[in-house]
């Protein structure tokens, strides 16, 4: 619980700020559209790699980086599998009705599930 509110206060928290401001103004379009293209960046290019690196932090703070690349080829894809269940439909509901001042904040809500399920994965 400690490793997992320490990565949420100086990994997650900073980097779904700046990953939300970036989208929205690379990505300005309201309704629809916008929120879709946001979606599929956000499910393509930011959940693979940040899966990513949250197994290699959490396995880091462990004190077990060499089995960073054993863990990836196995849970990696379950985890993405696991993760677009979950954050297709949340960010879908955050990116279409929450303002982005309150985005971050949703996503840590939903976080807490998906920080359970990458905990017990990481620990298997």
């Amino acid at each position: 619980t400690g490793k997992m509110g320490f990565l949420g206060f100086v990994l997650v928290g900073p980097t779904l700020h700046t990953w939300f401001g970036m989208l929205h103004r690379l990505i300005p379009h309201q309704g629809t559209t916008g929120v879709l293209i946001r979606l599929a960046l956000d499910q393509t290019i930011f959940a693979t790699s940040f899966t990513c690196v949250m197994f290699s932090a959490v396995l880091t703070l462990d004190g077990k980086q060499k089995e960073i690349p054993s863990t990836l080829k196995r849970e990696l894809w379950p985890a993405l599998k696991a993760n677009w269940q979950l954050w297709i439909p949340g960010n879908f509901i955050n990116f279409s009705f929450v303002p982005l001042r309150l985005q971050v904040l949703f996503a840590n809500g939903i976080a807490v599930i998906w920080n359970i399920y990458l905990s017990m994965a990481s620990h298997r």
